[in-house]
């Protein structure tokens, strides 16, 4: 994705995208250049629930807002994360991991992005705000969920080095293991020894050392006995030939299911395990596949993995900027990804035990903000806006993106 001139606004109320919406009764509006915003309608807290329930379509200002209607009921938590997608064509939103709707849109923004307020310096949040983060890519649910639990981002990017396990060649010319990690479900790598012991591949991220903490994989085109079912990662200081270090093994439960997993859908069942040492070269073997054997079933097949890591000096694939508001002082707020600085306007408050992950920043709902360059151009393609919240009210913003009309990421309490 390209990166354009431009600035992004945190207030307390709105950051590039916002959470929330300016529509009463509202749980997320995502706001449109067609003037039609997203809408998540009817938020209301009953005791330690946050239930969400329908709501008809609003006009306002004679711009026309269309509502969902999630039945989703989420357990209150201190905080909330909170995400927006968009693939290119399809905007979806969720609350703790939790998908709330979706919708086909067209996007298109202006220049900057303001975090907590909206870029008419109205609907700023106040409450507390952390770990804001823009990716170049739309985010699964499993990615976010992952996110949430401390997880990260897939750090393999197409044209990593990558070799089969075993690296006899045993695969069809066009089905080799780079292609199980080229961002494609369209694509697989299938190794015809899967049937007769452990078969995988080996990787070197050029992302440089990673801590892994998570998996993902996609279901290939055909045959679900092809499905492997177990895993075992391993990773290595030294060199793509090793030696290696197991760093965690299990089941791939959705794939194992009574009934086969669907075809070219990543798993939903959370992999994570605890990982704290950073390598720079990993081996992952699936050590039994679906069945039954016999037929067609001779061989183990994968549309896509992922590794999911904490990055150790450089981005994470996709990651653009991570305001991780983890100082204690001063008027900046650094960019941890991109480099893209936010500054501090108004008197929003350093606040360096309460926010997700360390500290957080204050906003007080009057006319604090941080500002900073722009990131990203939805009209360029995919891309994901995270962050964590906790207060607020109905109708104030997170996340925006000056522009007219300007996408917003609001949060609605």
């Amino acid at each position: 994705m390209k990166e354009l001139a431009g600035k992004i606004a945190v207030l307390g109320a709105v950051v590039g995208f916002s959470v929330g919406g300016a529509t009463a009764g509202a749980d997320f509006t995502f706001g449109l250049p067609t003037h039609l915003s997203l809408t998540f309608n009817g938020v209301c807290k009953e005791g330690d629930q946050l239930v969400v329930v329908g709501g008809p379509d609003l006009v306002d200002g004679g711009e026309s807002y269309r509502s969902f209607s999630p039945t989703t009921v989420i357990a209150a938590k201190p905080g909330q994360n909170f995400a927006a997608t968009y693939d290119g064509s399809t905007a979806s939103w969720y609350a703790d991991g939790v998908l709330m709707g979706s919708e086909a849109v067209t996007l298109n923004t202006g220049d900057t992005i303001h975090i907590d307020k909206r870029v008419t310096n109205s609907n700023c949040f106040a409450g507390l705000v952390d770990d804001v983060r823009l990716y170049g890519q739309a985010l699964s649910a499993v990615q976010i969920r992952m996110m949430m639990a401390g997880g990260g981002t897939d750090v393999t990017v197409p044209g990593d080095v990558v070799r089969g396990v075993p690296n006899d060649g045993d695969w069809p010319w066009n089905e080799g293991p780079d292609l199980a990690i080229d961002d494609d479900v369209g694509t697989k790598y299938l190794h015809f020894k899967g049937d007769e012991g452990p078969s995988g591949l080996q990787i070197t991220p050029a992302v440089g050392p990673t801590v892994v903490t998570g998996l993902t994989f996609t279901t290939a085109n055909d045959f679900s006995g092809r499905d492997p079912i177990a895993f075992e990662l391993y990773g290595s200081r030294d060199s793509i030939d090793g030696p290696y270090t197991l760093i965690a093994s299990g089941d791939i439960v959705d794939f194992n299911g009574q009934t086969a997993w669907p075809r070219f859908t990543m798993n939903s069942t959370i992999i994570a395990f605890e990982n704290i040492v950073a390598y720079d070269h990993y081996q992952l073997l699936f050590p039994a596949i679906r069945g039954p054997l016999g037929g067609s079933v001779d061989s183990m097949q994968i549309a896509e993995i992922e590794l999911l890591a904490v990055v150790t000096g450089q981005t994470a694939a996709g990651l653009l900027a991570h305001w991780a508001f983890d100082e204690t002082a001063g008027r900046l707020a650094p960019d941890s990804a991109g480099g893209i600085e936010g500054v501090l306007m108004g008197d929003p408050l350093w606040q360096p035990d309460g926010g997700k992950i360390d500290g957080a920043l204050k906003f007080d709902g009057i006319n604090d903000i941080v500002l900073t360059d722009f990131v990203l151009n939805p009209a360029d393609g995919p891309f994901s806006v995270f962050a964590w919240v906790k207060g607020g009210a109905p109708g104030e913003v997170i996340v925006s993106q000056d522009g007219a009309p300007f996408p917003e990421f609001i949060y609605e309490g």
